[in-house]
């Protein structure tokens, strides 16, 4: 007769079986607490406000957003919009419909983006304005199931004798979510040039490229991809831009990914609001340069030999324009926080739209001692010793195979050793840089920002 015995789980919501033993979880909206048995409420509304455009209120196990006087909750039950606004969500743009009859005021020819080159366009019954999900100055919260596209409409305000206006202050932001999974299914592909133009700077080019060396004379081409680099050697990065204008260029934030998307998880900042983030990077640059370049240690992802995708938001200014972007170069902390302190600085910040482009597959090669290795233990398993050592007897076949299976853990050790030499493994991309600018003043340590 079988007998078992039962302890009591204790569980706070679902009780898992398994061999021996069991284990808890939880439903949608809550988290298992320290003691592995309670179940604690998730406060959505603390990451990104829930993703709401204006209240939000946590309940137990969900939450839901609200919409201030005068304005209406929209389909996606996040966004609060006036009152004969709609926001259509495509593929790869967003677009904002506004009734004239609803907004007598607006002026389209006032109305703007973040980002004051990308203008309102109108018909006799609507003004529209509309960005792709890259350009314009939008920005993304990312969480982990979603990526929500986010822009505002603003207003040039005309300003007489320098004290009054006669201009409606025009603030209304709008967003678009997008399932991770869906923009995942789109089948991505690295574009290392980009050909555009923009209302008061003209025609251009952006292009990115990885160099054979640290000279940056000979691009790899097309037909070089992917590139086999061996783990921990320099990448060799250079991006420039081409334009009858007098231009510079910048890097805005660079990272890697897994993928040829740029907001792919997981991700790696190298260069972030201007600033260097790896403690391998040699970068210096230049805010009256045509053209950036940096180099980098190659690495991998934990877990993962795969290959390695890099990404950069590019934008471009005039060459001598003191409210640029481009002059403005890294922004760390204090500076950012400085610079929201005054709106106006934002509002007239000079440049193009940021564009991104790609570049890869990189792929880790494997170094020249781990191949020796693996030659070194296939020769050790030849069949000639081991009939050799059963000849000699039963003691020496057991010794042979005993020295084959520490030639076999050695050659994993070392591989594991060799292809995890990226320098000191610290924790996080903070913790490496305060160690590399351990002697720099507080004034100049870049913080890790709130990333949109």
């Amino acid at each position: 007769m079988d007998f078992h015995f039962h302890v009591p789980a204790d569980c706070d919501q679902i009780c898992t079986n398994t061999q021996g033993s069991y284990s808890c979880s939880c439903v949608s909206g809550y988290q298992l607490s320290s003691d592995g048995k309670s179940c604690l409420d998730i406060d959505e509304c603390l990451t990104n406000n829930g993703g709401c455009s204006h209240y939000c209120y946590n309940i137990p196990g969900s939450f839901f957003c609200g919409c201030p006087e005068r304005t209406t909750m929209a389909s996606n039950n996040l966004t609060c919009v006036e009152p004969g606004a709609t926001v259509t969500c495509d593929e790869n743009n967003m677009t904002v419909s506004l009734e004239k009859q609803s907004f007598p005021f607006f002026d389209a020819n006032n109305l703007h983006l973040r980002y004051s080159s990308c203008r309102a366009t109108q018909n006799s019954t609507h003004v529209l304005i509309s960005t792709t999900l890259n350009a314009c100055g939008t920005l993304v919260n990312e969480t982990e199931d979603a990526l929500i596209f986010w822009n505002e409409i603003r207003v040039d305000a005309v300003i007489v004798d320098n004290v009054i206006t006669r201009t409606h202050d025009i603030n209304l932001r709008f967003h678009c979510s997008y399932s991770r999974k869906r923009i995942l299914s789109i089948q991505f592909q690295p574009q290392q040039i980009f050909i555009g133009s923009e209302a008061g700077y003209g025609n251009f080019t952006f292009r990115m490229d990885f160099y054979r060396t640290a000279a940056f004379a000979t691009p790899y081409t097309e037909n070089d991809y992917p590139i086999s680099i061996p783990l921990n050697e320099f990448l060799y990065v250079k991006y420039s831009v081409e334009s009858s204008a007098d231009l510079v260029i910048m890097a805005e934030n660079c990272r890697t990914t897994k993928t040829a998307y740029f907001y792919s998880l997981p991700q790696y900042n190298l260069i972030q609001n201007g600033c260097e983030r790896d403690t391998t990077m040699e970068y210096t640059y230049n805010p009256s340069g045509s053209s950036q370049q940096f180099k980098i240690r190659s690495f991998r992802f934990f877990n993962d030999y795969d290959v390695v995708y890099f990404h950069c938001e590019l934008l471009a200014c005039y060459r001598y324009s003191f409210n640029s972007r481009c002059n403005r170069g890294c922004l760390s902390s204090k500076r950012r926080k400085r610079r929201d302190a005054i709106e106006d600085e934002i509002k007239h910040e000079e440049s193009t739209r940021k564009h991104i482009l790609s570049s890869g597959p990189i792929m880790i090669a494997e170094t020249e001692t781990e191949k020796r290795d693996e030659g070194d233990t296939e020769k050790s398993q030849d069949p000639a010793l081991i009939i050799g050592a059963g000849a000699a007897g039963g003691f020496a076949l057991i010794v042979i195979i005993a020295l084959a299976v520490l030639a076999v853990k050695y050659r994993i050790a070392r591989r594991f050793m060799n292809r995890n030499k990226v320098g000191d493994l610290y924790t996080t991309q903070d913790e490496q840089m305060s160690r590399r600018n351990a002697y720099i003043q507080e004034d100049d340590m870049i913080e890790r920002e709130d990333s949109f």
